[in-house]
């Protein structure tokens, strides 16, 4: 009996050697982190715009008549100095005739005035005219003389007239519109084309009245194209409206681009971003809205600590104080420090102290 309750025991003790000798390995959750560092208290207020030329010109006739020609589509691109459109100029170089020919008889008279006064100087000298004879004569020659300044003037005026009759490009410029069509009566500045011109491209943009009062001419701001491949400019402020657009209470704002961008057309939609600067220049941190939790306590992070074993780390639940939520994530004020390295992504499934594989 002695030896078979022995060999129970010594059956027992095997069994729970072999029990100890089996380690079940749990393995590591990957957790993904960044770095963090300081950053200066910055704001950034981003408003929608559209693009515009540099140049936006409404081109018109002085004159009025009816086009006879407007040897332009809209987006041609013209060079400075180029025919536009043209009106039928017939009636203006009759004008200039007229005005020609009215200068031509005015000198004829002035001719006639000076030889008879020159001709009643030599008469006063023998004696032989009177000295009123010899002053209406000169007032004569001089009334001729201001008669041909003043058909001149009208020759030179009518000239103007009639190369009124032609419109041109003021610069290298594309065609943005054309109202008018061949063969319409136009009247004096009426448009008859409108062009985009200069190799600068503006933005403006409409900045409501709590913010109007942050933006500062010649301020800097990045500038992002949405229709562009979200292609991002930086500009400058360089116009600041001091009156409200229509009846909202917005501002307009312009912002020229940095750099000529002859490819980039008027009417493309915008993102502006203002970035605000605080006085104090206060220190936060700038964490991702993933990587921040909330319990009892108050809201927390977990920071990661060094492990013996490369790739692994233990996390510590760090308590953090958060100013706001931003366009770019969390701000936090206190509780971190320069260069710590905090877990973005998995922080509800993981515990104070515990181990994990770092990605």
């Amino acid at each position: 009996m002695k030896i078979i309750v022995t060999l129970m025991i010594v059956t027992l003790l095997v069994s729970a050697c072999d029990k100890q000798e089996e380690v079940i390995e749990i393995p590591l959750r990957s957790v993904k982190h960044q770095s963090i560092s300081y950053s200066t208290d910055k704001i950034v207020k981003t408003f929608s715009g559209i693009t515009k030329a540099e140049l936006e010109a409404n081109l018109s006739f002085r004159v009025s008549g009816r086009v006879e020609s407007i040897p332009v589509d809209v987006g041609d691109n013209l060079t400075k100095g180029q025919l536009v459109a043209r009106l039928d100029d017939k009636d203006y170089a009759v004008l200039l005739e007229q005005a020609k020919a009215e200068l031509a008889s005015a000198k004829a008279s002035l001719r006639s005035a000076e030889s008879e006064y020159d001709r009643t100087i030599g008469l006063y000298e023998k004696r032989n005219a009177s000295k009123s004879q010899l002053d209406t004569t000169r007032a004569s020659a001089e009334s001729a003389k201001a008669q041909v300044k003043a058909n001149n003037q009208q020759v030179e005026a009518a000239r103007l007239q009639l190369s009124y009759a032609n419109l041109y490009s003021p610069q290298d410029c594309i065609v943005a519109s054309k109202p008018v069509k061949e063969n319409e009566n136009v009247s004096s500045g009426q448009v008859v084309v409108s062009v985009n011109c200069g190799k600068k491209v503006e933005v403006v943009v409409d900045v409501p009245e709590s913010y109007i009062d942050k933006v500062t001419e010649n301020q800097q701001v990045d500038v992002t194209l949405t229709a562009v491949d979200s292609s991002r400019y930086t500009g400058r402020v360089t116009e600041i409206s001091s009156g409200s657009s229509d009846q909202a209470s917005a501002f307009p704002v312009t912002i020229t681009l940095d750099g000529d961008h002859e490819g980039l057309r008027a009417g493309l939609a915008a993102e502006v971003e203002f970035t605000q600067t605080n006085g104090n220049e206060e220190s936060y941190f700038i964490l991702p809205i993933t990587a921040v939790a909330h319990d009892g306590k108050g809201d927390f992070t977990f920071v990661l600590t060094p492990s013996e074993n490369d790739g692994q780390a233990k996390v510590k639940k760090t308590y953090i104080e958060v100013k706001e939520i931003v366009q770019q994530g969390v701000r936090v004020t206190s509780g971190l420090n320069n260069g710590d390295k905090i877990v973005t992504a998995g922080v509800t499934v993981i515990r104070d102290g515990m181990a994990v594989k770092v990605e």
